[in-house]
Order: structure tokens, then C-alpha cells, then sequence
């Protein structure tokens, strides 16, 4: 998909060649990535912001790399344009003779959607 471009609340779906409502296109992202999962995964939004402009970025939360891979491959054949984001840190406690723990934590990112206000699904 080409430029994820939110308009007016809905997106073009290059793959359909039609403007579908964004609300849609989230809750069929959604349908796609707990299909046939044991694991009810949710649609999470990172905020961002560029001097007074502010928008949502939706990402589907997931547990592990190996979540994160089998979200991504539905959504993939879903046509929906996603990838992994993973943000690592430490958790702060250092001990003597060894590092801090490395934590992982996994999201599927639904690329380049920016939106002006959080959709509830």
C-alpha cells in the first residue's frame, strides 16, 4: 500500500482502489491479526507530535517476537502494510557483577496511518 494517507476519516486502499473508512480498515486489521489466536490482541496508539500538531499512530500490541511475527504475516496477506517496532531498556537494576536486564517489548505497527483523535473499535 502507498502512503496510508488518512483523509476526512477514511484511508484509500490502493489494493481495493477505493477510500474505505478508517474505522473500518482498523477493525478488519484488527479481524486479521486475532484470527485463529489464542491471544486477544489489542489496538494500542503511540501519540506523536511536531511543534503544536499532534496525532495517533495506531499499533496492535503483541507479546512476543514470535506473536509479532504471525501478526505481521496475517496482516501482510491481509493487504494490510504493517511491520514490527521493537523498544528496548534495561529495568534500571544493576547488580553487582553483572548488566542490567534487557527488556523486549513487541507491537506491529499499522504503517504510516495518522490519526487526529484515538478510534474506538
Amino acid at each position: 500500500m502507498e502512503n496510508n494517507k488518512v483523509i476526512n476519516d477514511v484511508i484509500y486502499v490502493s489494493e481495493m482502489e477505493a477510500w474505505v473508512d478508517v474505522k473500518e480498515y482498523l477493525q478488519h486489521a484488527m479481524s486479521l491479526a486475532n484470527y485463529e489466536s489464542d491471544i486477544k490482541f489489542e489496538l494500542k496508539y503511540k501519540t506523536s507530535w511536531y511543534g503544536n500538531n499532534n496525532w495517533f499512530e495506531p499499533y496492535i500490541r503483541v507479546g512476543t517476537k514470535h506473536q509479532a511475527d504471525q501478526v505481521l504475516e496475517r496482516l501482510i496477506e491481509g493487504d494490510i502494510d504493517a511491520q514490527i517496532d521493537v523498544y528496548e531498556s534495561d529495568d534500571g537494576d544493576e547488580y553487582p557483577g553483572g548488566p542490567p536486564i534487557m527488556m523486549r517489548r513487541y507491537s506491529v505497527e499499522l504503517i504510516d496511518i495518522k490519526l487526529d483523535k484515538q478510534i474506538e473499535l
